[in-house]
């Protein structure tokens, strides 16, 4: 029997060489995205521990929001197909849990003044751990929009990293190389405290929490169309306020460069493109030959 979310398919014969490759490249497809899974959220959460307290707080509130999710589908959802259709298994629950006394235990020392660090080996394992539970919300027999709550539960990181990767290419930088324009910085530079921007990170996740919390309880359809409109409103609005941007190259004149360094304009010059450094003189030493007065 097949799950009721895929019975509307026309599968082939089981044991047939078709349903045979079928089964190997969903098995493909299924590691494959795994993987992505994991690697993107160790990346997200690594990305996102730029201030004290951020990380491990924003993941606190991440992990209520996967343990509501976790009870939530174990006391309305069961799974089809499964003996006597018992309620879901309580490892998302027990995660969950986990998680999140972790990082309720560790925040008091990590917050603002902080006094110990989690480092890069710390975010990444907290990424690895809500990849996994992603991963356990896409478990055979459930509808999918448990999964894209359970993705929107972690839209805070992976909307920043989206951000991140999409202003790097578009000002021409590796997507690798660091820079101090993440929605944390972003926060900063508007003139937040540190802890008043933690503290608006936190409020943030808390919303993705709760749009998680309300998808699952609309059908299918409607949660899908749900999750399109809002990352899509929220990408605009990163626009809007300008952690998107596009550097634009500095086209100098040549009479204002001229100007600037002291020397007399020449009609024909080529146009010089990129940032101009006047020359700057040391008024307490004479000038050298080389040294424009």
């Amino acid at each position: 029997n097949y799950p009721k979310n895929l019975q509307w398919i026309d599968l082939p014969d089981a044991g047939s060489p078709a349903m045979m490759y079928l089964t190997l490249g969903l098995v493909a497809v299924s590691a494959l995205g795994a993987v992505f899974i994991i690697i993107a959220t160790c990346n997200a959460t690594n990305l996102l521990d730029g201030l004290d307290g951020l990380c491990s707080g924003v993941t606190g509130v991440m992990s209520l929001g996967y343990l509501l999710l976790a009870v939530f589908l174990a006391l309305n959802v069961r799974v089809a197909g499964s003996d006597g259709g018992s309620p879901i298994d309580p490892t998302r629950i027990t995660l969950s849990l986990a998680l999140l006394g972790a990082v309720m235990g560790f925040l008091p020392f990590n917050f603002n003044p902080a006094s110990i660090f989690m480092g890069d080996t710390g975010s990444m394992f907290l990424g690895y751990i809500c990849g996994v539970m992603i991963l356990l919300f896409g478990q055979s027999g459930i509808t999918i929009k448990w999964v894209l709550a359970a993705i929107i539960i972690f839209g805070l990181p992976m909307l920043d990293t989206f951000l991140a990767i999409v202003r790097r290419k578009l000002n021409g930088k590796p997507i690798f190389s660091p820079d101090s324009n993440h929605f944390h910085h972003f926060l900063i530079k508007r003139g937040f405290t540190v802890k008043k921007a933690v503290l608006i990170s936190y409020g943030i996740a808390a919303v993705f929490v709760s749009f998680a919390l309300m998808i699952v309880v609309t059908p299918t359809r409607l949660a899908i169309g749900i999750y399109f409109v809002l990352f899509g409103w929220i990408i605009v609005a990163a626009f809007k306020m300008g952690m998107i941007f596009q550097q634009k190259p500095v086209v100098a004149n040549t009479t204002i460069n001229a100007t600037i360094l002291g020397q007399t304009p020449v009609v024909g010059t080529p146009v010089i493109t990129g940032p101009v450094t006047p020359t700057v003189v040391n008024v307490d030493q004479p000038a050298g030959p080389s040294q424009p007065v």
